[in-house]
């Protein structure tokens, strides 16, 4: 019986540390993720040629502000996610991780314009246009939360 109570106890203690790293992971990832993107990824043309559409510009804008307020948005309730942790765990779901860790080794060393169409071509294949829009509003907002921190 003893043994029993005791296998509980640890098989316990390791699905909770297994939740809590798991999210932890995710949330380190997605950190990551979005640091490479923002730094490395979108430039300032791209940047405002997202913010030239109005529509994209004011779901940036409210994804800034709910971050400082902690509200959701009607707007944003549209898009299939609104925070770098759901978006990461929707690639992850979409990609392996091999997968993930070529395309980061791409662009570490640099990419061409054609291999930038490689990976674009992946992305829309495997993942919808609202995700991929999202994805972008995301990276935007972060960009946009960077620079007023400096």
């Amino acid at each position: 019986m003893k043994k029993i109570i005791l296998s509980l106890i640890i098989l316990g203690f390791i699905s909770v540390a297994g939740y809590y790293g798991y999210n932890h992971a995710i949330s380190y990832t997605s950190d990551q993720m979005i640091e490479h993107v923002v730094n490395d990824l979108l430039d300032e043309q791209i940047v405002e040629q997202l913010l030239s559409d109005p529509k994209i510009e004011e779901l940036v804008q409210e994804l800034v502000s709910q971050e400082s307020k902690k509200t959701s948005s009607e707007k944003l309730e549209e898009l299939p996610f609104t925070t770098k942790e759901e978006g990461v765990k929707v690639v992850l779901s979409k990609f392996s991780i091999g997968e993930i860790t070529a395309i980061a080794s791409q662009a570490q060393s640099g990419l061409t314009v054609e291999q930038q169409m490689e990976i674009a071509d992946q992305f829309t294949e495997r993942l919808t246009e609202e995700e991929i829009e999202a994805l972008m509003i995301i990276g935007v907002a972060e960009l946009m939360k960077e620079f007023n921190n400096r």
